[in-house]
């Protein structure tokens, strides 16, 4: 249950995370429902994603390391995995850009990890 709370705030804050960055001229004109539904989707699609990419990974942390709330090497894991899935992801979508050249890329990466990192910190209670 834990698990599902820090799923749930990580995917909320980074969806306002993703909807300031990228939706920040829109936002200056007040909130629409249009911002809304991008903030309600943005929401599920990062609770997706984490449910492929940051769950099997704390499973995995939480196998083979002590658990122990903000391990600074949990920490360093999930910005590692976080930075190769953006990596792939980027290329995927932007063939033709160098993605050393995208600072969104890395923000994202940092952002996505430390959120994930933090929330389940704060919600760890070692459930195995």
């Amino acid at each position: 249950m834990n698990t599902f709370k820090a799923l749930l705030c990580s995917s909320a804050l980074m969806a306002i995370f993703y909807t300031v960055l990228e939706f920040y001229n829109v936002l200056t004109n007040g909130v629409t429902l249009g911002l809304l539904w991008t903030l309600i989707s943005a929401t599920i699609i990062f609770a997706l994603i984490y449910l492929v990419f940051a769950i099997p990974l704390k499973l995995i942390l939480l196998k083979f390391t002590k658990t122990q709330k903000f391990n600074i090497i949990h920490l360093f894991v999930y910005l590692i995995t976080s930075l190769l899935v953006h990596i792939l992801i980027y290329q995927f979508f932007n063939q033709f850009t160098p993605f050393f050249q995208n600072i969104e890329l890395f923000a994202y990466a940092f952002a996505s990890s430390f959120v994930f990192w933090f929330w389940n910190s704060i919600f760890d209670d070692n459930d195995k």
